[in-house]
């Protein structure tokens, strides 16, 4: 489809780039760092591993790809790496984590360059809870009689150091807690919402654009500007096929099938950060296009 020109030249509603993770992999988390970049998690389910990329978020230009988490001896190599994740941004770094011994909560926390891969600073004894902005708010886990507690602490983002102690006290902690600035929001992402009864805004958009079953979408509406993603069943297969809209004025300025054949709808999988559209094809590409 072609793009349209704006006055000053530059093209909106076309692909600007697009990263492949590799064969099998699933991209899995993005997360965007204040200095411009977008870095991911992605699972290699084969393999059992768990891998990070960053990408110039302008341009798409691989700053690092296949990043392991940290090892038993400090280095970044871990046979189950598959148990980390991201946790968070602040100002320049990205923050990981792995997972407690048979427990599905965190353990660790890892600061991490998003222009090198480099780790600046790990606390291994400390579970996130809370970005605050200045400082996170984290605790220590241990046991008493057979209980669980949890120490709670803040951290300068920045070194990793204790700012304060706060100790057992949960009331304290969950008042900072209340506090904070959701991840979507503290990003500047737009995160798309599946139509349900309800949701006027959404359904009149998407009726505008020809759409007449809106409870099989996902959307974003920013003005004008309608994304959605159809899950269309086939008749043949029960499986499900995934399309992808852009649509200006309730004209459609940009379409791609995200996913042929799925087991199930491809759920979100799409976001909007600075006039930009990040999304994920096949399970393994990520495309940024122009809006």
């Amino acid at each position: 489809m072609s793009a349209v020109v704006m006055n000053n030249g530059t093209m909106r509603f076309t692909r600007r780039w697009s990263f492949h993770a590799g064969e099998g992999a699933l991209v899995w988390q993005l997360v965007f760092p204040q200095t411009g970049e977008v870095v991911g998690q992605k699972l290699l389910r084969e393999s059992r591993r768990s891998l990070f990329f960053s990408l110039d978020s302008a341009t798409g230009r691989v700053l690092f790809d296949d990043l392991p988490l940290i090892g038993d001896d400090g280095s970044l190599n871990t046979p189950d790496g598959w148990y980390t994740g991201i946790e968070t941004t602040a100002h320049h770094l990205v923050y990981c984590y792995c997972y407690q011994r048979e427990s599905p909560e965190h353990l660790g926390l890892w600061a991490i360059d998003p222009g090198s891969g480099q780790v600046v600073w790990a606390r291994r004894d400390v579970v996130f809870v809370a970005n605050l902005e200045e400082t996170f708010l984290v605790y220590t886990p241990s046991s008493f009689g057979g209980f669980p507690e949890r120490h709670y602490l803040l951290l300068d983002p920045l070194a990793g150091s204790t700012v304060r102690t706060i100790g057992f006290d949960s009331m304290t902690a969950n008042a900072l807690r209340r506090e904070m600035t959701p991840e979507e929001d503290r990003q500047g992402l737009l995160l798309p919402q599946f139509v349900s009864e309800g949701m006027v805004e959404e359904t009149l958009a998407l009726r505008r654009a020809g759409i007449d079953a809106p409870q099989h979408c996902e959307c974003i509406v920013l003005g004008p500007l309608l994304v959605a993603a159809r899950y269309e069943p086939s008749s043949v297969s029960g499986r499900w096929n995934t399309v992808l809209g852009v649509w200006f004025d309730a004209v459609r300025v940009y379409e791609e099938v995200m996913e042929k054949d799925g087991e199930k709808p491809c759920l979100n999988n799409f976001l909007i950060r600075d006039l930009s559209l990040y999304y994920i094809k096949e399970k393994e590409e990520l495309i940024s296009v122009s809006l």
